[in-house]
Formats: structure tokens, sequence, C-alpha cells
């Protein structure tokens, strides 16, 4: 199998800049790729090769990459209705994006070029249901919503191309946000009649179904109001948005295996993420550190469906004991019920997993203010070193290891337990745009990204031949530059891939 070079499609909501023609653009580099990572487990190549049954793919968003974004029918979501906002307009939209509405012949005949197994991507909830429900089928369906998906899935099932649909990727119909968006009770009502036409409709195509994208993630934007749906409710409604999210995965789940699983032989996860957050130092209080925050940002996603059916007791404790200082009348972090608790146990088919980097750890003592905010509840120090890779993500640095230390993380903590596939459903180089010169496609040679892929991908040979991990996923649609990267792997790392 061989792999391909690409052009990063940032994490954030920025805007999606894809080359459809035979030039590049580039500056000067803005960061000095590190020659070595100060880690000798990266520093050497593992000696293996991936499995023969192993899965490489790329994945994109609906709002990042689609446009059309008041076309053909489609509802607004609460990423349009914010990024109009005044503050965000100069920030950019994803009106235009990189219109593979228009060009997804383009895009899947680039996905078969490269080769690549399968294309993760999600749906516009509000490009098929433009009010997010169901009351009136003839009213409340968008047909040219539902034949672009129909004809995209045809179109990558007729190249080969395995289609892995999510059917949240943060773009919640502004119908819906309206009525109390993600963190509403009705959450798991809305998106169970949603996912219930997307399984009916797509599902005789699709095998792999992804309920939500990074619920952790999608929670920070109460924490800072930085994006949608812009409103600010630190320590609150971040919890509360992840609840929702896990009810409702849980009843979709539920509702596949029930209904469709028997005919359509399909498998349901869901998307969780997390940086490696690596012990400043060997001592017992930075160690506590870093699983504390993994169980604040990974942990509260796969606990409940892959622990006890229920959030991690870190959690649990630190945030009624802070609610409690900060006089509220219960927890700010929501609670199960013992039903809820068993519905929730289980109901995962497999993980996707996205990881970008991670960070050093510092232990400091337990934060008590009268102000609630998720940073406070994890009092934990984070530092990036500057020895480790820089990106434009401003999150973390890049940290090959780090893949497989939380992988491992993973199966220590869950896979005993249950037996689940992990896909890496995300990973990337994020390089700064440039606007300054251009070079044609058989001269560009972008080393960083390239080391940065590799670097990524070798950690991930002893995992998988554990059974860890089954599939890794840039998440990037690309058009160019691909040879260039193909050639050089062949030539440095013959052995690393099968």
């Amino acid at each position: 199998m061989t792999f391909f070079h690409a052009i990063f499609a940032t994490l954030l909501w920025g805007s999606l800049f894809i080359t459809r023609g035979c030039s590049k653009v580039l500056d000067p580099p803005l960061f000095v790729y590190p020659d070595k990572f100060s880690d000798p487990e990266v520093d050497a190549f593992v000696s293996g090769s991936f499995p023969d049954n192993f899965k490489f793919g790329t994945a994109t968003s609906a709002y990042q990459i689609e446009g059309a974004w008041n076309l053909d029918g489609k509802g607004q979501s609460i990423w349009d209705t914010f990024a109009h906002t005044p503050d965000q307009l100069e920030k950019g939209t994803g009106d235009h994006a990189d219109e593979s509405y228009f060009f997804s012949e383009d895009d899947i005949a680039n996905l078969k070029t490269l080769g690549v197994h399968h294309y993760r991507f999600s749906l516009s909830w509000s490009r098929i249901l433009p009010n997010g429900a169901i009351v009136e089928p003839e009213a409340d369906i968008n047909p040219a919503g539902v034949e672009y998906y129909n004809t995209l899935i045809d179109k990558l099932v007729d190249a080969g191309i395995e289609p892995m649909v999510t059917l949240l990727h943060w773009d919640l119909p502004q119908a819906l946000q309206d009525q109390g968006g993600q963190t509403s009770s009705e959450l798991a009502d809305w998106f169970e009649v949603y996912a219930n036409f997307c399984f009916k409709t797509f599902g005789d195509r699709v095998k792999l179904w992804l309920t939500f994208n990074e619920p952790f993630t999608s929670s920070l934007c109460y924490e800072t109001a930085d994006c949608a749906p812009g409103f600010l409710s630190q320590g609150i409604l971040t919890y509360q948005n992840v609840h929702q999210q896990l009810l409702a995965h849980a009843r979709v789940w539920h509702l596949y295996n029930s209904t469709y699983k028997a005919t359509q032989g399909g498998m349901v996860g869901i998307v969780g993420n997390a940086g490696w957050h690596e012990p400043a130092d060997d001592s017992n209080l930075n160690v506590y550190a870093s699983e504390r925050l993994l169980q604040f940002q990974l942990g509260w996603i796969l606990s409940p469906l892959l622990g006890n059916g229920d959030y991690p007791n870190v959690m649990k404790l630190t945030i009624q004991e802070l609610s409690d200082y900060q006089g509220f009348n219960q927890s700010r972090l929501p609670q199960f019920t013992e039903e809820e608790k068993q519905r929730l146990l289980g109901s995962l088919d497999f993980l996707g997993l996205n990881y970008y980097g991670g960070d050093l750890v510092n232990y400091i003592p337990q934060i008590y203010t009268m102000e609630p905010s998720m940073a406070n509840d994890q009092s934990v120090n984070q530092e990036f070193p500057d020895d480790w890779i820089q990106t434009m993500l401003f999150f973390n640095r890049g940290y090959p290891a780090g893949i497989r230390k939380l992988l491992n993380w993973i199966m220590e903590h869950y896979g005993k337990s249950f037996n689940f596939e992990i896909f890496i459903t995300e990973n990337g180089y994020a390089a700064p745009a440039s606007l300054n010169e251009s070079y044609p496609c058989e001269e560009t040679f972008d080393l960083d990204r390239m080391k940065y892929l590799v670097a990524h991908l070798d950690p991930i040979v002893p995992c998988c031949l554990r059974g860890q991990s089954s599939s890794y996923t840039i998440y990037i649609l690309v058009s160019y530059g691909y040879v260039q990267f193909r050639k050089w792997l062949h030539n440095q790392i013959r052995s690393l891939l099968c």
C-alpha cells in the first residue's frame, strides 16, 4: 500500500482551500521542523509493515468543503449563522469553501488516483432536513440534498472507495438551535429521526457510521464562544452539551442495532479526540495530572460507553466539590439515570480517534473560584515544548510518540471489557497558508508534511499488529502532490508500508 502527500484542511472551522489545478502556492517555512523529536521511540523507525487489512483514507466535513450554503433548498446551520455575525465575517465563512457540492466528481477521481480505501465525510443535516425535523415528509425533506449525497455515495462505491459517514460534524441546523440546540434534552429525539432517515436512505451502501464528531471539542465552544453557536456558558452548558450528545448517540446506536444491522450489516461509532498529555517528569503528581486531563477529555466520552456507563470518578468528585463551593444546588456535571447507564454501556461498534499532537503537563493544586469553567475544573498546567513539532494549531504541538501512547491508554482502560476497532479518523499537519509564490506541481515537494505523516504512521505499526488500530485517516481532500510523496515513501521506508 502506498501513501500520499496532502494539503491539510484545518481542524478549526476556517476556510478550506484545495487546489484542483496544477499549481501550488507556498511561502518559506514559518516553522522550522525539528531534526529530532528528543524521544528514542520516535527518532528511530520501527521495523515492520501494516497488515493487509489495514486501511488508509482521507476525511473532510460538510461545512468545510461543500459550499453552496444557501442553494438548492438547504437550510441554515449554526455555523452559517455564526460565521455571518459581524465579528466573524472578517475571519472567513464556509459559504464557498472548496465547492465540493459542485465538484464531487473531480474529488472522487482524485481520491481514486490516490488509492485510498475509504473517504470519511459528513452529511449536512440542514441540507437534507432544512428545518432539522420531519413533520410532513414532502415539505420537510430536501430532495436536492438527498440526491447530492446519493450521487456522492454511489460514485464512491463505483470507484471502490468505502464511504465513512459522520452524521453530525458540529453544523447543527439553526432551526433546532432555536429550540434549544445540542444542550436540549430533545436532542436525542431530533437526532433519532434524522439518523433513521439516513440509515433508511443511504444504509444499503454505507456500512461505517459515526454519530458525532468530537463532543469534547464542540463543548469548548461554550467555554470561549469563539465557535458556533457562539454562546458563553463556562462549566455549565459545556457539560450539558456532551451529556445530550452521548444520550443521542446511544439512542441511535440501539436504533441501528435493532432495526438495520441484520439487513445492512454496518457499524456505528463515535469520534473522540485528545492530545497526549505527557507528564513533565515521572513524579507521582505529574503522572496523576496526565491521567486526570486524559479522563477529563477522552475518558469523559469513553467511560460512559466502554467503562462503567458513567463519567470518570475524577470528574464526578471534582465537579461536585466545586459546584458545592460555588453555591450550586447540584453538580454542574449532569447525572445519568440507571436506565441511561445501561443503554450507554457498550453502545459502540468502533471508535473514531482524532489525534494531532500533545503537550507536557504539570500538577497544580485544585483551583477554587466562584467562576465555573472547565479549565478550573481540570486544574492542570499545560506546556508546549519548543523542540516539538510546531504547526498552525494553537492547542498542542506535534508529538508522534503520543499517538501510540494514546492508543495504549485506550486499550488499557477499555479494551479488557469490550471488543472494538479503532479507526484513526483524523491526523495531519497544519501548515500556514501562503500567497507569495507559485510552483508547478512537478516542483512541489512538501518535505515537512511528509516527515510529519511518516513520523505519525511509524508508531502505529506495533499498535495495528497488536490489533489496536485498523485504519489511518488524514484530514484532507487533495488534488496534487501525491506522486512525490509516494516516490519518497517508497525510497525512504519501503519496509514500513505494505
